[in-house]
């Protein structure tokens, strides 16, 4: 137990042992009410889905990403067209997001991250 720092579970509140260097928020403890999921499972997912919510970049790159996703699924699309696709749409995304929300144009944005 040395060197591990007690930390409550954001989801559930119970409290767990923090491992030197490592930041987790949740537990993996089962959720209360599941009997799979642990609360970091849930968590990291109910973190993403409010990040998408509350930012028009992230929510702008996700609908993007499943666009195109769909389309290498469909076979119109090439395994490498679409990993060539996220390279650059991670790098729009990130160059996007070091910017202030303010100071980004989201429709120039939203038309890099579609070009076709």
């Amino acid at each position: 137990m040395n060197q591990y720092s007690p930390k409550p579970c954001k989801l559930c509140r119970k409290f767990f042992l923090q491992e030197p260097g490592l930041t987790y928020e949740y537990c993996t403890n089962i959720v209360p009410g599941e009997t799979e999921k642990t609360c970091r499972d849930v968590g990291a997912t109910v973190s993403f889905q409010s990040k998408i919510k509350n930012n028009p970049i992230w929510s702008i790159y996700q609908r993007a990403y499943k666009k195109y996703r769909a389309r290498m699924t469909k076979g119109t699309m090439t395994g490498d067209e679409f990993g060539d696709w996220v390279v650059e749409a991670e790098k729009l995304r990130d160059k996007a997001l070091k910017k202030r929300i303010k100071d980004v144009d989201l429709e120039e944005y939203e038309r890099k991250m579609n070009p076709v």
